[in-house]
């Protein structure tokens, strides 16, 4: 598309631009998703240096099975969230990271991930002030 500037003695040939269609935009949004995916998924594939990971378990079995896969892994709660089916945990013994990631996939544990990735699940929240008035 050509539209002609000037006078009829000079003719310049002046490309229009045209805004992106809707297309472009759905792949861009695409791609940042794939990157902060593949960010998420680094993350949790390589856990903490340290020995502590942050385990799920199944929402629907809750506490009980939490404290079973601990158990059955030989691993101790460092920390419990707000959520029963969510805590900080770490072997007894000094066995290796992969083993015990290993055995606690084995007593059923979802997903083992770093700890800093659910931080805002710890934290626990008091709203009981918020709206308090002081005079």
């Amino acid at each position: 598309m050509y539209q002609e500037a000037g006078s009829l003695s000079t003719t310049v040939p002046v490309r229009l631009k045209s805004k992106p269609g809707p297309v472009a935009y759905r792949l861009a949004m695409a791609g940042l998703c794939l990157v902060f995916l593949a960010t998420l998924a680094g993350f949790a594939a390589r856990p903490a240096d340290g020995s502590a990971f942050a385990v799920i378990v199944p929402p629907h079995q809750g506490e009980p099975a939490l404290l079973s896969a601990l158990g059955t892994a030989d691993g101790v709660l460092v920390r419990q969230s707000r959520y029963p089916w969510l805590a900080i945990v770490a072997p007894r013994t000094d066995q290796p990271a992969e083993a015990f990631r290993a055995a606690l996939a084995k007593a059923g544990v979802i997903l083992t991930l770093h700890p800093a990735l659910l931080a805002g699940c710890f934290e626990d929240v008091n709203y009981s002030n918020t709206f308090r008035i002081h005079s």
